[in-house]
This record gives C-alpha cells, sequence and structure tokens, in this order.
C-alpha cells in the first residue's frame, strides 16, 4: 500500500511541474509539442546461441535452443541436410529440436541459426534410444576373447589359421581366455561361430596351425603342443588330426622327436594327406607313417636346390598348399617352388630375403599360387599373383603412411576373386575391386601412434581423464597417467571428430581433468618420479596458464597454503569441482604413501587446506556419481558404475568383477576393458574412454 502512496505522490509533483512550465514559456493552452524521434537500434554485430543441452536420444525429450543477439535483426533457424529430426518452429529468438522416434547408431545433429551476415551452428549428439555402447571415435580394443556374433561384433583372440571350403565360409582357428584351441567358421555375410566340436583331445596348451576343410565335410588340420624339457631346453609336438562331418574327431598321426620343429597337415581334394616340417615335404599314409615326396633332413644342409626327391632342398619352408592339378607349392625361404605328384621340385620364383620377400601363400581360384608380403619399412601389405611366369601386383592393402596400415600374417583366395587377410584378431577382405573391409572382428592397431581424423579413422591411445564442456565435446588426455612429453589433450566433437587441442612441455604428467561451471578446463599436472605439480587452466592451441602451484622439486618439501604460485602440492590429483567452482585437490606427500590431504583451490587461486571432500561431488545433474570401478587405484577398470548418494553401487556397463578383456559395443552391460574415465553428457548419455577408443554409453 505505501509503494502506491509514494507512487501517486510523486505523479501529482510531476504534473504539477509540468504545467508551471509550459505556463513559463507561454504554453499551457497550445497543443503538446513533438517529441524527438528516437535513433533506430543498431543492426547487431554479434550471434550467440545456447542450448539445454549437448545430446539427446532418439525418441527422448526435446532440446531447448536459444539464439541472442546484441542489436537489432530477426533469427532464422535451418536443420542440416541428412539431419534426423524436426524443429518447432523456421524463425524467432527460441526454438525446440525433437528428435526421431527411432535411429540406430550415434551421429551428429547441425543446427544453425542465422541474422542478416551472422550465422552460428550448434551440434547435438543424437544417440540411440535403446541402451548400450556405441564407439565414437578412435578404435575397439581386440583384447584376448573370442566372441561369436556378426562382423564386428565378433572378436577373435589369436587367428593362426585360414582355410574355406569352396562355398564362401572361412575356417579359423583361435583359442579360448582359458587358452584351449577352437575352430570357428565364418559365414559369407561374416557371421562367426565356433564349431560345436569336441576338441577335449587336444592338450590344453595346444594351437591349431593348419586347416583344410573337404566337400564331405570332413575337416583335417594338425596342432602343436610346445613343451619345456629344461629351463633352456624347449619341443614341439605336432598331432595331425581327421574331425568328421560328424564331429568325431580321430588322430592320424604324431610326431615327437624332441625337436622345436613343428610340422603342418594338408589335404588334397582327393584327400591325399601331405605333411612338412621346415625342409621336406612328406605324404602322409592312412596309418600315420610319412613317406618323403621332396627335401631332407634339416639336420643335412639347407639350401634351395631343385631335384626329385631326396636331391631337392629346401632352406626354410614357410608355408603349402595343394593345387586341384596335384601340383603343391612351397613357399620357401628363398622363392617359391612347385613340388609335381612325383616329387620334382622346380623354382618358380627367387626372392631376396629382404623387406620384400613373401612370407604366407593361397591359391586363386584357378590354383595360381598368391603370395602376402610386408615392407619391413612400413606397413605396406601386398598381395600378388603368380601367372604364366609373372608375378604382378593384385592388392597393396594398408599404406605406409595410411591410420589403418598394419602387418597382416596370413592370407587365403577365395572361389569369387576375393582375398582375406587378417591381423590376428580381424578378417579383412578384398574384392576384385580392390576395396578392402573388415568382414569380422576388429582390427589390431598400433598402439603407438596418434593422428587425428573422423570417427574410427582418428587413433587415439590410451586416451582417459575424461571432460565435456556445455556444447558436448569431449576431453582426454592422451596415454593418461603414463609420464610422455608432449603432454597431450584431444578433442572429440559431438559427431567424432577428433584434434588435438594442447600440447605442453611441462615435467611431469596430467594426473586429473575437470571442466568448471565457467566451461573452462583445468588439469593438474605432477611430477614424473619427484615432487611437486601445479593446476593449470588450459586453453585451445596449447596455452597451460597457472592458477596454483607450479613448483616441481627432486625431494619431498612441505606442503604449503598460499596464493597461487606460493602454494606448494605433493603430489596433486584433482578430485572434482563444486558448483561455485571450486577446486578440490588430492594431495600425496610422499611417493608410496597412503596418506592424502584434501587441498580446496579457488577459482582466484586461493589454496587451503581442508577436512574433507565436499559430499555429493563430481554428482551428475540426477544427484549420482559417475565413475569407473578402478577409481583411485591408479588402474584402468572394466566397468561403469553408479554411486547413489547413499553409497549404493550399480552396475551399469562392463563387469565389475573378472576380466573381460576386450571392448564389445553393442547393448548393455556390453564389455569393456582398459577404461580410463567417464563424463556425462547430458541425460542419459555417457562418454567413455576404453582401451584406444572414445564411446557413447546410453543407459536405460
Amino acid at each position: 500500500m505505501s509503494i502506491s502512496y509514494r507512487a501517486g505522490l510523486r505523479a501529482a509533483a510531476c504534473t504539477l511541474l509540468s504545467a508551471t512550465l509550459l505556463s513559463a514559456c507561454g504554453g499551457g493552452g497550445g497543443s503538446t509539442p513533438a517529441q524527438p524521434a528516437q535513433p533506430a537500434q543498431a543492426a547487431a554485430t554479434e550471434l550467440t546461441l545456447t542450448s539445454s543441452g549437448a545430446s539427446t536420444t532418439a525418441g527422448g525429450a526435446a532440446v531447448t535452443l536459444n539464439a541472442g543477439l546484441n542489436g537489432a535483426g530477426s533469427v532464422n533457424w535451418t536443420l542440416a541436410a541428412g539431419s534426423p529430426g524436426a524443429l518447432s518452429a523456421t524463425s524467432g529468438a527460441s526454438v525446440s529440436y525433437t528428435p526421431p522416434a527411432s535411429f540406430t547408431g550415434v551421429t551428429a545433429v547441425t543446427i544453425s541459426a542465422t541474422s542478416g551476415n551472422l550465422s552460428k551452428s550448434i551440434v547435438l549428439q543424437l544417440a540411440p534410444s535403446a541402451p548400450g555402447l556405441s564407439l565414437l571415435a578412435g578404435t575397439v580394443t581386440p583384447g584376448n576373447a573370442n566372441i561369436d556374433g556378426r562382423g564386428t561384433a565378433a572378436r577373435f583372440s589369436s587367428i593362426r589359421a585360414l582355410a574355406t571350403d569352396g562355398s564362401g565360409a572361412i575356417y579359423t582357428s583361435d583359442t579360448t581366455q582359458a587358452g584351449r584351441a577352437v575352430i570357428r567358421k565364418i559365414s559369407a555375410d561374416g557371421a562367426v561361430s565356433t564349431l560345436n566340436a569336441d576338441l577335449s583331445a587336444l592338450p590344453i596348451t595346444a594351437s591349431i596351425n593348419a586347416l583344410t576343410p573337404l566337400a564331405d565335410g570332413s575337416l583335417y588340420f594338425s596342432d602343436v603342443q610346445q613343451s619345456h624339457l629344461s629351463s633352456s631346453v624347449y619341443k614341439a609336438t605336432t598331432s595331425f588330426r581327421k574331425l568328421d562331418a560328424s564331429g568325431k574327431l580321430s588322430t592320424l598321426g604324431v610326431v615327437d622327436d624332441g625337436s622345436m620343429i613343428s610340422w603342418q597337415l594338408i589335404a588334397a581334394p582327393d584327400g591325399t594327406l601331405y605333411v612338412r616340417d621346415s625342409t621336406a615335404v612328406y605324404l602322409l599314409g592312412a596309418d600315420g607313417s610319412r613317406r618323403l615326396l621332396a627335401g631332407a633332413s634339416a639336420a643335412l644342409t639347407t639350401a634351395d636346390v631343385d631335384g626329385t626327391g631326396a636331391d631337392a632342398r629346401f632352406y626354410g619352408i614357410r608355408q603349402f598348399r595343394v593345387a586341384p592339378n596335384g601340383n603343391l607349392y612351397v613357399l620357401d625361404y628363398f622363392g617359391l617352388r612347385q613340388v609335381s605328384p612325383a616329387g620334382v621340385v622346380t623354382t618358380l620364383l627367387t626372392q631376396a630375403a629382404d623387406s620384400t620377400a613373401a612370407f604366407d601363400l593361397s591359391l586363386d581360384q584357378q590354383g595360381n599360387p598368391l603370395l602376402l608380403s610386408t615392407a619391413k619399412a612400413g606397413k605396406t601389405n601386398t598381395i600378388s599373383k603368380f601367372s604364366n611366369g609373372t608375378l604382378s601386383t593384385l592388392y597393396t592393402v594398408g599404406a605406409a603412411d595410411s591410420a589403418d596400415g598394419q602387418y597382416l600374417n596370413l592370407l587365403l583366395g577365395m572361389a569369387d576373386g576375393a582375398v582375406i587377410t587378417t591381423d590376428g584378431v580381424s578378417l579383412r577382405r578384398t574384392g576384385t575391386d580392390g576395396k578392402t573391409v573388415v568382414l569380422a572382428g576388429v582390427r589390431s592397431d598400433t598402439y603407438d601412434s596418434m593422428a587425428d581424423g573422423q570417427g574410427a579413422q582418428a587413433r587415439l591411445v590410451n586416451p582417459g581423464l575424461l571432460a565435456a564442456d556445455r556444447d558436448g565435446n569431449i576431453y582426454a588426455v592422451e596415454n593418461a597417467g603414463a609420464v610422455a612429453t608432449p603432454i597431450m589433450i584431444r578433442k572429440i566433437t559431438p559427431a567424432g571428430a577428433v584434434s588435438t587441442y594442447a600440447t605442453s612441455n611441462l615435467p611431469g604428467y596430467i594426473s586429473g581433468m575437470v571442466m568448471t561451471p565457467a566451461n573452462t578446463l583445468v588439469v593438474s599436472i605432477r611430477s614424473g618420479s619427484d615432487f611437486g605439480g601445479g593446476l593449470y587452466q588450459v586453453g585451445q592451441g596449447g596455452g597451460f596458464t597457472l592458477i596454483a602451484g607450479g613448483v616441481f622439486y627432486g625431494a619431498p618439501l612441505q606442503q604449503l597454503d598460499g596464493q597461487g604460485s606460493a602454494a606448494v602440492f605433493g603430489r596433486p590429483t584433482l578430485a572434482g569441482v563444486d558448483k561455485d567452482g571450486n577446486l578440490y585437490v588430492s594431495d600425496q606427500s610422499q611417493t608410496y604413501s597412503d596418506t592424502y590431504t584434501i587441498r580446496k583451490v579457488t577459482p582466484l587461486g586461493a589454496v587451503t587446506t581442508v577436512a574433507s571432500l565436499p559430499a555429493g561431488l563430481n554428482a551428475a545433474a540426477d544427484g549420482n556419481v559417475y565413475q569407473v570401478n578402478a577409481a583411485g587405484t591408479g588402474a584402468p577398470g572394466n566397468a561403469i558404475i553408479r554411486v547413489a548418494p547413499d553409497g549404493t553401487r550399480t552396475v551399469l556397463a562392463g563387469v565389475e568383477t573378472g576380466s573381460s578383456f576386450t571392448n564389445l559395443p553393442g547393448p548393455l552391460p556390453a564389455l569393456l576393458y582398459q577404461v580410463r574415465g567417464v563424463a556425462p553428457l547430458g541425460g542419459k548419455v555417457f562418454a567413455v574412454a576404453a582401451g584406444h577408443g572414445i564411446y557413447t554409453l546410453v543407459l536405460p
């Protein structure tokens, strides 16, 4: 009431004053003079965009986007071509993005706002509605597991042999996590299954080194078991086996001569069996006896000498195959040799033992030899064909300077003219058009190289300590937990584009990283082997600005509170940031001490020692804390867990007990291996760093 009263008095006084002024100017009886025109508002020179979230899921909640102008102007909105979903309007200061009802995979949705000549875009990450784990960038760590499935959902542990039955199916040898040998079948469309055959007769440490499936459904193979005779003496025992169409296993022969020589068995289409060691080829009889076809014992002089039967010499046989016409082709250390059914050995191709020497052999559909070689200088894998006395290059798989370059170790020619190669954990198919695709499993990468790029074409090395900004960009420390020069931080956009965000030659390594409420990236850096460290704000391009600490020294010193660089840390690790932007550090005074002090650092760099971490530190918007199951131990974990305010723990992805040895994207719980970080992206969507990849995790 008093407010209305005072307002009325002010209005009356203003009316009286106006009348007095008009009378003094000779007015009072005329019209009110015209008011001066107000100047037009200047056109906007800046456009800003904000959103209510950086990610959403198919069928999930809408995301609100707001545009701000620092002057006059109208705003128009567009959804990029190919982006799923819809906008609530095409103009206005605010619009809503509604995701599609269903969607598979992870994609980026680009929404642009324009005003005059001003334009800005915001990128949202759209994840599938179904809970699961999806690769966003980098590569899936193969690990050590064999898992049936289709295409990249399958896993191989250690492929040691390749064969085809001519119908398009492929057979491989593999080993289980327990070390037992198994045989697996891959259909033409990449579906991987493990043969339900009783291989219990094989020694638990045996590995299958050759496979030959025949048209009648039988499968011949050889397996090798290496054992210790003494601390420095080993021997290899090779068994030749037959697995008939019903799954019955029989042993055809055993070589146990106390040497380290391993043998191989192959079968001709007519059922003729051949075995070989490193210097001779034999026929295998039904009773397990061996009859020399060509070559001689390794105890004799090794050489590359053409001849018939025992007069021929092999230097060191790497592989052999039998053609439909009965000829054998032998890849010797120094070249390609042919062995006729009568045992006549002829050298077809001589190669120097250098970087281009072939090391695996297969046959094409016409029975022509195919050779696989890899340059030592890089990772260029060349597949060549020998026909009519000429060696010609068919395909080059993996260039030396490309991110997907790697060493391949086995080759298989298919009836349709394609070739299959493997790096031990994946199968790659190169068609007659020269294009190579992953048929099954996941590719094995060189883990000591990094490369910027898009999605699976990028390479990350042990990423971890994740943080995410308000636009959904993810930041990962390269070689997390390891002392490496330079220190490196990678940036991954919601669309999966990977770039190098910042590098520094500061001593030590990044021990922790957070994104503050002010949307600034902060890291803790501590000495690798000595003591000291500091907190730094990180800007794009490599700007590391000291916030507090920064002293590195060789012996423990007294930890000191203080302002900025006057403070001294022992071995600091960022533990989190609160809603006011205060940073919390877990500080260690001795290298192997279990005693930690908690240091609080204000946004202005004032360091004080406090009793404990505040309750709810690092909690997501829902009040829960999401972390790696090994958080605080210094070792990677294999599960993502949710910790409720009352301390209740729930495993969300991966397996908390035991080890998975692999990352397996797909429906939850999925499998996780070498997990080094998790960061909320909004709602039910999280970023996970595991192995050599960044994943999107969608929770139920």
